[in-house]
C-alpha cells in the first residue's frame, strides 16, 4: 500500500539507459535513469521505497538516494536517485 502522492521539484534527469535480460526465460527490458531532486525546506526526502510517475510510467527508485545536502555554507541542493522501469 502506498501513501498519498506528493509533488517534488525535479532539477533534471539523465537520458534513459536500457538493458535486456534473457536469463529469466523471457526478455525483460530494464530502463534506468537518474533524477536530480531539489531540496525543499518543508518537502519530503525521497526513499528507496518511493515510486515516481514520469513519462506516463510508474518508475521505482532503485537503491538508496544520494544525499547532497551536507556541504559547506548550508547549501542544500537535494538528492540524486536512480529510477528503473521493468517491462516484460
Amino acid at each position: 500500500m502506498w501513501a498519498d502522492p506528493v509533488d517534488m521539484l525535479i532539477n533534471g534527469w539523465s537520458p534513459v539507459m536500457s538493458t535486456e535480460d534473457p536469463t529469466t526465460g523471457q526478455f525483460r527490458k530494464i530502463s534506468r535513469r537518474n533524477l536530480f531532486i531539489r531540496h525543499l525546506p518543508d518537502g519530503p526526502a525521497p526513499t528507496s521505497k518511493d515510486q515516481i510517475l514520469m513519462d506516463g510510467r510508474t518508475w521505482q527508485i532503485a537503491g538508496d538516494p544520494s544525499d547532497w545536502n551536507h556541504g559547506p555554507y548550508n547549501h542544500r541542493p537535494g538528492w540524486v536517485v536512480t529510477i528503473q522501469y521493468i517491462a516484460g
